[in-house]
């Protein structure tokens, strides 16, 4: 069990919780959701659009895949059919307001990506535990050579993600370093 104790900003780690040492400090910006690390429920009123599947199907092979449209247009259940409908291995990670600190979003992009390529986390997270925010360059870096290091193809989702809102690296990566 985490109890977060309220404005510290700090969890304490309780065993049972898998921590090594009771009452390990954990904080708050560490602690993930695990419901936003899995794709969605379909839903049973779904409008099934299998152009748009298709389309998806088809671009998935890219290195990038943007799908953009005005809030409401269903973008998120179109990734949601289309990761559980695809034979391609799909991370997931539903973004918010809350992931708006670069470390904490990074740590939410290596859990999605760590789903479908085991091994990321190991070399990526220490980058994200040191008391200095890491430079773009050095996560960019441990991130594309793990993955590189492996053979599989796979997608990772990063749903509601939103630059202009603080919620997705900009092209930097890492956002804003503090004076």
């Amino acid at each position: 069990m985490c109890e977060l104790r309220s404005g510290s900003g700090v969890a304490e780690a309780r065993p049972g919780d898998g921590s090594d040492r009771p009452g390990a400090q954990v904080r708050e910006r560490d602690v993930l959701l695990a419901t936003k690390l899995r794709v969605p429920r379909s839903r049973r009123d779904v409008l099934v659009r299998p152009r748009l599947l298709d389309r998806i199907e088809e671009a998935a092979a890219r290195e990038l895949l943007l799908v953009s449209a005005p809030a409401g247009f269903g973008k998120s259940t179109l990734l949601t059919e289309w990761a559980r409908t695809t034979t391609r291995p799909v991370g997931w990670a539903s973004l918010d307001s809350d992931d708006n600190d670069p470390v904490r979003l990074w740590r939410y992009v290596v859990a999605a990506v760590e789903q479908v390529h085991p091994g990321l986390e190991e070399r990526v997270l220490p980058l994200l535990d040191t008391p200095d925010q890491p430079t773009p360059e050095a996560v960019v870096t441990a991130v594309v050579n793990e993955l590189t290091a492996g053979p599989s193809e796979f997608t990772v989702v990063l749903d509601d993600c939103h630059p202009r809102r603080g919620r997705c690296p900009p092209a930097g990566g890492m956002g804003p370093r503090p004076a």
